[in-house]
């Protein structure tokens, strides 16, 4: 299934095709009755470990689930390094474990709760805790760890974030307004200093593939940031939301998981365009609130909200995306009115092209089949009448299949 996650799509938008059939953005993953969820991890296998009253796994997509210890024990974060050590945060105390969970050791014992991890490098590994334990980091795989960075009683750090050259960004949150923001080292954790958004309460952190990073922040300043590699300001991106968990695909596309509170909308917002416009996706979901996300190899995105698992339908980045053939252009994207569609040899040659455009409910809302054509061939679709909102399209020949998204401006 990991290995032909794009086959997969393409099948089911097939099928939609044919059926008429509407589906939801999300659905139910279905998980033990006695977990209690409050964090989770997947590693490059594609492996999910739930942080729970202990510790869950699942090697099948969520299909069957296996205790792997720590009973009796919250879970508050969960993680796995490079060279496969997991790591559970609980009161006062680190787990760790080697064989995939079938033991586990104490390898950090104090007085704070572990709320975050962030592996680094080889080796290197923060993780984050309340009050003066701030940040604490390990240089030997978890083996010993010491406080790095001093917060006030009331603080804590909730996510971290890092650049491929190394610069970790550390998110902390305040309770009664002294303290939170987002804090920066550049030597392995050795210094920290203050990178800004003092006095908001960051939850969450991550960098696309241009260094951008962004923050998402709940509490009494809520609203999700943005501050460029080389900027010195941090600009607000999309007030009103409380973000609770952020995921940017390799794409630049940015996912970004919410509380709801009160007239504060919850759930999950996408964008495609840097974080300028956003819509929701939270068909499917059973409340609109999201605590965490995380993206499988298979590029799935997994939710946990309101004590239930959720994974997208389809995978929200194609294996073979638009911007690979160079011989395919579909633009504007995002659009407002008309769809540009231009198809070149040598896709064509020969062989007929279909052409269809999906809503994110499955609804089919264009189809073209070109006979056979030797040259290129370009279209102009209407869209004036279609609702804003998120679409998918598939371009196909005798051989092959491509697929991608698109997103309607109001």
């Amino acid at each position: 299934m990991k290995n032909n996650a794009f086959f997969l799509l393409l099948l089911l938008l097939s099928f939609i095709a044919k059926t008429s059939y509407s589906q939801d953005f999300w659905e139910i993953v279905p998980t033990p009755d006695t977990a209690n969820l409050v964090s989770m991890t997947i590693n490059s296998n594609g492996d999910i470990f739930l942080g729970s009253n202990g510790v869950y796994l699942s090697q099948d997509n969520g299909e069957t689930w296996e205790f792997k210890g720590i009973y009796g024990k919250t879970i508050l974060a969960i993680a796995m390094d490079s060279v496969g050590n997991i790591f559970a945060g609980s009161t006062f105390k680190i787990y760790k474990s080697s064989d995939y969970g079938e033991t586990w050791n104490v390898v950090y014992y104090d007085l704070t709760n572990i709320i975050s991890f962030g592996p680094a490098s080889p080796g290197l590994i923060f993780a984050g805790g309340q009050g003066p334990f701030g940040v604490i980091r390990s240089t030997d795989y978890g083996e010993t760890w010491d406080t790095v960075l001093a917060l006030f009683d009331n603080e804590g750090t909730k996510d971290f974030a890092t650049t491929p050259d190394g610069t970790v960004y550390a998110g902390t949150t305040d309770y009664v307004e002294y303290g939170g923001g987002v804090y920066q080292s550049s030597d392995n954790g050795d210094t920290w200093e203050l990178n800004g958004l003092h006095y908001h309460y960051i939850k969450a952190l991550a960098i696309n593939s241009y260094g951008t990073l962004y923050a998402g922040s709940t509490g009494y300043i809520l609203g999700i940031f943005e501050k460029s590699q080389t900027g010195h300001n941090w600009t607000l991106l999309q007030g009103n939301v409380a973000v609770a968990a952020i995921i940017i695909t390799q794409n630049n596309e940015i996912y970004i998981g919410c509380h709801y509170d009160g007239g504060v909308p919850g759930g999950c917002l996408f964008s495609s365009d840097y974080g300028q416009s956003w819509i929701l996706l939270n068909s499917g979901l059973l409340s609109n609130d999201i605590d965490h996300l995380c993206l499988s190899p298979d590029q799935y995105l997994y939710a946990i909200g309101s004590n239930t698992l959720y994974r997208s339908v389809q995978p929200i980045v194609s294996i073979n995306e638009i911007n690979d053939c160079a011989n395919i252009s579909i633009y504007p994207n995002p659009f407002k009115a008309d769809i540009n569609i231009h198809v070149q040899p040598p896709f064509f040659y020969t062989e007929s092209v279909t052409i269809q455009i999906y809503s994110i409910e499955g609804k089919l809302y264009y189809y073209s089949h070109v006979p056979n054509k030797e040259n290129e061939y370009a279209i102009k679709i209407d869209s004036r009448r279609w609702p804003s909102g998120l679409y998918y399209y598939v371009i196909e020949n005798d051989q092959t299949k491509i697929s991608g998204k698109l997103l309607k401006f109001k």
